[in-house]
């Protein structure tokens, strides 16, 4: 019982996931390093080493923010042109067509580059470190509500 009342206040906190930042992406990697198959966590070990899921959900945001990385900043997100309540949803042609990309496309893109074996190993580092900070973006915004 006891170890449940972590998952509870982390439930119940829920809205304030987005004011989280850091937090939330590390939080969202470890609970998800524990629900992996263990050919998978083997895998993500090897391919991340020496950093672990939890310090690699963080890099994408402090790369964003470089001049080397500010390229990636349209592909931490998208802006869905929905009309709420009336029509929900996300179109990929309409909100995440162009050259720069969202945080769809990188997820599709850098996905499959990380089993790429054709790529050198620094390459599929970064696709995973991207995948794992995109993949921890959405599942906050879908518990959180907010712009993804």
């Amino acid at each position: 019982m006891h170890a449940q009342l972590p998952l509870l206040l982390l439930t119940l906190s829920a809205p304030a996931v987005l004011g989280w930042g850091m937090l939330g992406h590390r939080t969202t990697a470890l609970l998800a390093s524990r629900f992996l198959h263990q050919d998978t966590a083997r895998a993500v070990r090897e391919l991340l080493q020496p950093q672990s899921m939890v310090t690699a959900s963080t890099w994408a945001d402090y790369y964003s923010h470089t001049a080397e990385g500010r390229f990636s900043a349209p592909w931490h997100w998208i802006d869905a042109k929905d009309t709420p309540p009336r029509a929900c949803g996300i179109n990929f042609a309409r909100d995440c067509a162009g050259t720069q990309g969202c945080i769809v496309s990188a997820i599709a893109n850098h996905t499959l580059r990380v089993v790429d074996e054709t790529l050198d190993r620094r390459e599929r580092q970064m696709s995973l470190r991207w995948v794992i900070h995109f993949l921890g973006g959405v599942s906050l915004r879908a518990i959180g509500g907010g712009r993804l």
